[in-house]
């Protein structure tokens, strides 16, 4: 099997990561990928990223399986020249609009809400600010703009409304009350008409400890949160009923899903819906799923999940995210990362770069081998230097919970470079 992994981020340095010591792989490429990636596979294998160029490479290179992360546009030229595709193009994510429409399309097919609202003007907006209970969540009305603030002050959230009004003044602002309870991630693979669940993680997305400071694409997590039964049960209220809503759309093809769930007082509430494989959710999950991906991914983009299901590996992990000081605020790049070769953790990077290309591995060496314990990947952060704001995600895997934290935070420390920052109550609540 020939796989291509186009995209950025953690949850594909870990895909590739998962996928290639497994025998059916022969051939494993990413771009643009990141440090992390390049390291592992060696340097994307074309250097444009013209949509129409790439489908041209892996039609030549007769590619069995194309994963797309967060490039939609990208999507629908590689189905058109007939290749396994798993990921969500433009016109899935554009078809249901604006993000209130979303969520009145999706309450209409039993997806439990928030009941949130939409404003553009500023005198009607301060009026339902000044009359609902705090705190709230405001965001754009948007699809598929990420960006959203969490205020508990009626000031803020005045000065947040008019904030984000004036970034999107044609779509406005959507503002529904905060959720209480515990908020977990629910990743979905689907085959373009059903999907079968990826396991449920805890996120946590504040920037300090005790779940203070700003929203962030998220500080840490750890799966799996509860059970089996859990699981079942979030995907009869709150997955299946969105897969349904997004067929009924016409919006559902071959592609993962991250769901956010606030496990509510009333029952699990849904709070986002995302495309792709989430960083976080992937940088816990993957290395404890048993048994070979490629082939459940492929035959996602085959249309022909039925009967497939994951199975998970005993133990806990642990996710810990390595940011650059001032995160989720402007932070310099360039910074060098630590070069590590013995630690007790998986290191993911996410937001990396090399300063010149580097070979590829060739012949996999002995600890990527299918037989061979799980790898200490933070040897493969040499030359690599900072991005973005949130450049690693530093994994920990055990049995026991005391265990896999150690694991965690000796290998943040490991790979701790010059302004580097992290939370440390990362799955605090199980110890």
């Amino acid at each position: 099997m020939r796989v291509l992994l186009l995209g950025e981020g953690a949850a594909l340095h870990a895909l590739a990561w998962k996928m290639v010591s497994e025998p059916p792989v022969e051939e494993i490429h990413c771009a643009p990928g990141n440090a992390g990636t390049a390291l592992l596979l060696g340097p994307a294998p074309f250097r444009s990223l013209h949509s129409s160029e790439i489908a041209q490479w892996a039609f030549a290179r007769q590619v069995d399986l194309v994963v797309v992360q967060g490039r939609p546009d990208w999507v629908e030229t590689l189905v058109d020249v007939a290749l396994p595709v798993l990921g969500a193009g433009e016109k899935e994510r554009r078809a249901l609009g604006l993000c209130q429409e979303i969520r009145d399309h999706l309450r209409a097919h039993g997806v439990p809400l928030p009941l949130g609202q939409a404003f553009r003007e500023r005198e009607l907006a301060e009026r339902y600010i000044a009359s609902r209970t705090l705190p709230l969540r405001l965001r754009p009305n948007e699809a598929g703009e990420r960006e959203g603030v969490l205020v508990a002050e009626r000031l803020e959230a005045f000065q947040q409304f008019s904030r984000l009004l004036g970034l999107y003044p044609e779509s406005g602002v959507y503002i529904e009350p905060l959720v209480g309870g515990t908020e977990v991630g629910l990743g979905l693979l689907s085959d373009g008409t059903g999907a079968v669940a990826l396991g449920v993680s805890r996120p946590y997305n504040h920037r300090y400890e005790g779940d203070s400071g700003p929203l962030t694409e998220g500080m840490g997590a750890y799966a799996p949160y509860g059970d089996a039964e859990l699981e079942r049960q979030l995907m009869t209220a709150v997955g299946q009923p969105v897969v349904a809503a997004l067929r009924a759309a016409d919006a559902l093809r071959p592609s993962f899903l991250h769901l956010r769930i606030a496990l509510g007082p009333a029952g699990p509430v849904l709070i986002d819906l995302a495309w792709d494989l989430d960083d976080l959710h992937a940088a816990v999950t993957l290395p404890r799923w048993a048994g070979e991906a490629a082939g459940m991914l492929q035959a996602a983009a085959r249309g022909r999940l039925d009967g497939c299901a994951v199975h998970w590996g005993p133990g806990l992990a642990v996710t810990v995210a390595v940011v650059v000081e001032n995160y989720p605020g402007p932070c310099p790049g360039g910074l060098p990362l630590g070069t590590v070769h013995d630690t007790p953790a998986l290191v993911w990077h996410h937001a990396t770069a090399l300063p010149e290309a580097v070979e590829p591995v060739g012949v996999l060496p002995a600890f990527l081998r299918p037989s061979a314990p799980v790898p200490a990947a933070g040897g493969l952060s040499g030359q690599a230097r900072t991005a973005g704001g949130r450049p690693l995600l530093v994994v920990g895997y055990a049995e026991g919970v005391y265990e896999a934290c150690q694991r965690a935070y000796q290998g943040v420390k490991q790979m701790a470079f010059e302004h580097s920052a992290w939370r440390q109550d990362i799955a605090a609540e199980l110890l």
